[in-house]
């Protein structure tokens, strides 16, 4: 009896170091996936911007250049023919546009 008194009983410990260890490894691989979904989704979207805004641009420079068109047909003023007022410097950037198409320059209107 003295030998089982002196013998002690060893605990079963739950081994909390290989527990955080793989939580880390865990942690961290989760975490690279989420960074790289949101990097890949996030180059889609603004792939996706740049082509709607191109072909938007194009359209809407297409239209000025109809309504640039027009004004030389007609009366050469171009501001009559928008309908928001544009600053001087937008009007010079369509009159260097159409002049560099058509040769003729539009008259200014103040």
């Amino acid at each position: 009896m003295t030998d089982l008194k002196k013998r002690k009983l060893k605990r079963i410990i739950f081994p909390i170091g290989i527990f955080f260890l793989l939580f880390l490894i865990e942690s961290v691989i989760g975490i690279g996936g989420v960074a790289s979904y949101i990097y890949l989704a996030g180059k889609k979207n603004i792939a996706d911007i740049e082509s709607y805004t191109i072909n938007y641009s194009k359209t809407m420079a297409e239209a000025f250049a109809d309504v640039a068109a027009f004004a030389i047909l007609g009366s050469g003023d171009l501001k009559k023919h928008l309908p928001h007022p544009f600053s001087d410097s937008m009007l010079d950037v369509f009159n260097r546009y159409v002049s560099y198409i058509t040769g003729s320059v539009l008259k200014q209107s103040t």
